[in-house]
């Protein structure tokens, strides 16, 4: 099934919004065993959305927009949807009731502008939105299905997940079992390799699909087969990869490194405690980003200067003179003073100097704690 994606509005194009829709679509519909096939970004232009919707509909299965249905101006999805349709558009009064009533909840009176989000293209199906003003909308283009959907990322994932989701997964002829791992320490191209000599030697590379992804310090594989396999397939890719790797490689499912870290520390019933130095409160930071955390997680100590170093760690002066507070038996002392002075069941420190190294400390935490 080829599913499309576009996105309007000048700000995705000038830089002023990172485009969060198609990156939320596309995983929703990757949990699915779906993805998507194309992406287009276009400007509020009336021709523009026009090209790009009819574009969409000659080429693809299901088309999805998101944006352009505001009460300002510049607002003109649903005109160049109904002129790519060859429709005229039609008022809709219970939409505009529905705007006037919101309003009113509040005290207030609806804006004049708010009517033109009551106009849509003749044969287009409205889509309530239960979070805003901006009704989406169902029609066919091309004789596509093309669902027309707001750009507010609140509004837009219940109506994709309510309209979008039940049509892909009904129609879809055989579902895809996905699984992933992901390795610390090696190169993207050396682990490739690696692999593709694993399922090989395996007899089952034509058996399954894979796809990388590289985020240092992290690779992570996600790997696809037909669902009657995939539970035998997926037992012993882990098997293989276990034996072979085990000081590389951590099942990580769609939890990030701080989430495993919580939950290897619950599983063990131990509370973390850590101290900062040229990380300034970030390695705490990710750690409370995670729900939950408050079970683990104790405290994080910002011990910047060499001064603070020895007063809330206990760091010895002549540690600090002979070595400096970047070394390795600087960074010793800052972890046991979170031991000794604190009482912590994990303590970890992190010193050097201010870079990408940062990243790679949060990792070097995650794979002491999940590795024991």
């Amino acid at each position: 099934m080829k599913i499309e994606v576009i996105t309007i509005g000048n700000e995705l194009l000038d830089g002023r919004r990172t485009d969060s829709n198609t990156t939320w679509i596309g995983h929703v519909l990757s949990q699915h065993g779906l993805s998507i096939t194309y992406r287009q970004s276009v400007n509020d232009d009336d021709q523009d959305i026009q090209d790009a919707l009819l574009y969409a509909t000659r080429r693809s299965d299901i088309v999805v927009t998101t944006g352009g249905l505001g009460p300002t101006l510049d607002d003109i999805t649903f005109t160049a949807a109904g002129k790519a349709a060859g429709q005229q558009l039609v008022f809709h009064a219970p939409i505009i009731d529905k705007i006037k009533q919101r309003y009113a909840a509040r005290g207030l009176v609806a804006p004049r502008s708010n009517e033109r989000q009551a106009w849509l293209p003749a044969e287009a199906k409205v889509l309530e939105n239960e979070y805003g003003t901006a009704p989406g909308a169902f029609m066919q283009i091309n004789d596509t299905p093309v669902f027309i959907f707001p750009g507010v990322p609140s509004e837009m994932q219940p109506m994709f997940e309510m309209h979008v989701i039940p049509r892909v997964t009904s129609t879809q002829q055989q579902k895809q079992y996905r699984f992933g791992f992901s390795f610390f320490g090696l190169a993207e191209a050396v682990i490739e390799e690696k692999v593709l000599a694993d399922l090989q030697a395996m007899g089952i590379a034509e058996q399954i699909d894979y796809s990388i992804t590289a985020s240092l310090p992290l690779v992570r594989f996600v790997f696809r087969c037909q669902v009657d396999v995939g539970v035998d397939l997926e037992k012993r890719i882990k098997e293989k990869f276990f034996s072979e790797y085990s000081q590389y490689l951590w099942s990580f499912d769609e939890k990030s490194i701080e989430q495993h870290i919580v939950l290897a520390l619950k599983e063990k019933n131990l509370r973390l405690q850590v101290a900062e130095s040229t990380s300034g409160g970030m390695l705490a930071s990710s750690i409370v980003d995670v729900p939950g955390c408050s079970d683990v997680f104790v405290q994080g100590l910002v011990t910047y200067c060499n001064e603070s170093k020895k007063n809330l760690l206990g760091v010895s002066s002549a540690t600090l003179a002979q070595f400096g507070a970047v070394s390795k038996q600087c960074a010793l002392e800052m972890a046991r003073g979170l031991l000794t002075k604190y009482g912590a069941d994990v303590g970890v420190s992190t010193t050097g100097i201010a870079g990408p190294g940062v990243a790679a400390l949060k990792n070097r935490l995650a794979v002491r704690i999940l590795h024991g």
